[in-house]
C-alpha cells in the first residue's frame, strides 16, 4: 500500500514540477533573450535590412522607401517579438552561450565582420545562382557541377 500511495504522490506532483521548472526555464530563456537583444539591437538589424534593401532602389526612391517602412513598423512590438521568438528557438544554455560570446569584445569584433564577409562571398554565390538559372531554363539542369 505504502507503494502506492507514494507512486500515487510521484505521479500528481511530477506534471507540476515539470511545469515549474519549464516556466522557470522560460523566464531564464527570456531573461537571456533580452540581454542577447541589448547586443544585437533589433533596430539595428531592421536599418541594416532597409538599407540592404534600398540599395536595389533607384537612388531617388531610397530615403522615401526607408521613411515609408519605418512608419509602417512598431518596433516594441518586433523587439517583443523578436525576444519571444529567440526565447523559443534557443535553449537557456545556449542563449547564455550567445550572450557570453557576443557580449566580448573577440565575439563584438566577429559580429561585425559577417556582413563584410557576406558581401565578400556574394558575387561568387551569385553566380553559381545565375549558372543554375541559366541550365534551369535552357534545359540543361541536369548537368553535373562543375568538381
Amino acid at each position: 500500500m505504502r507503494l502506492f500511495f507514494l507512486f500515487a504522490v510521484l505521479m500528481l506532483t511530477s506534471p507540476a514540477l515539470a511545469q515549474e521548472q519549464s516556466a522557470d526555464d522560460w523566464d531564464k530563456r527570456v531573461a537571456l533573450s533580452k540581454r542577447m537583444h541589448e547586443i544585437w539591437p533589433v533596430e539595428d538589424k531592421v536599418e541594416k535590412g532597409l538599407d540592404d534593401v534600398a540599395r536595389r532602389l533607384r537612388e531617388e526612391d531610397r530615403e522615401k522607401f526607408k521613411t515609408i517602412m519605418r512608419s509602417s513598423m512598431d518596433m516594441e512590438v518586433l523587439e517583443k517579438d523578436s525576444v519571444d521568438a529567440m526565447a523559443q528557438t534557443f535553449t537557456a544554455e545556449e542563449l547564455q552561450t550567445m550572450v557570453d560570446f557576443y557580449g566580448s569584445d573577440i565575439g563584438n569584433s566577429i559580429s561585425s565582420k559577417v556582413e563584410t564577409y557576406q558581401k565578400r562571398l556574394e558575387p561568387s554565390y551569385n553566380q553559381m545562382i545565375d549558372k543554375a538559372l541559366m541550365a534551369l531554363r535552357t534545359g540543361n539542369a541536369s548537368q553535373t557541377p562543375p568538381q
